[in-house]
C-alpha cells in the first residue's frame, strides 16, 4: 500500500517474482465509473471504493482457497479499506510504502 508513485508496482512485482507468488494490480478491479471520475481529476469517496475493494478481497480469498501465494498493490491507505481487504483471510500481511513528499513527488507516474 501506499501513496501514487510511492513504488506499489514495482515493489509488488519484485516481490511476487521473489515469492513465485501471483501479482495482482490493483488498479486493474477499478469500474469504468471510477476510472472515468479519476482521470477527470476527481476523487475516489469510500462509496467509490467500496465495491472496488470486494472485488479486490473476493480475488484475495479465491487465491487464498486456491493455495496461491498473491501480491496485491493498491492504495488501501485507510485502515477501513485494510480492514475490507483483510476480513476472512487468515494469513495476510501489509506492506507500506512511503516516502518524502519531494521524492515521491519527483516520480514518474
Amino acid at each position: 500500500m501506499g501513496v501514487s508513485g510511492a513504488g506499489k508496482t514495482t515493489v509488488g512485482c519484485r516481490l511476487a517474482a521473489h515469492l513465485g507468488a501471483d501479482y495482482v494490480e490493483g488498479d486493474a478491479f477499478q469500474s469504468v465509473e471510477n476510472v472515468a471520475k479519476m482521470r477527470r481529476g476527481e476523487p475516489l469517496d469510500d462509496d467509490d471504493r467500496g465495491p472496488w475493494l470486494e472485488r479486490l478481497r473476493a480475488r484475495l480469498l479465491e487465491a487464498e482457497h486456491d493455495r496461491r501465494p498473491t501480491v496485491l498493490a493498491c492504495s488501501a491507505l485507510k485502515r477501513r479499506y485494510r480492514e475490507i481487504l483483510t476480513r476472512g483471510l487468515t494469513d495476510a500481511r501489509i506492506v507500506y510504502l512511503r516516502g518524502t513528499r519531494d521524492l515521491i513527488a519527483g516520480r514518474p507516474r
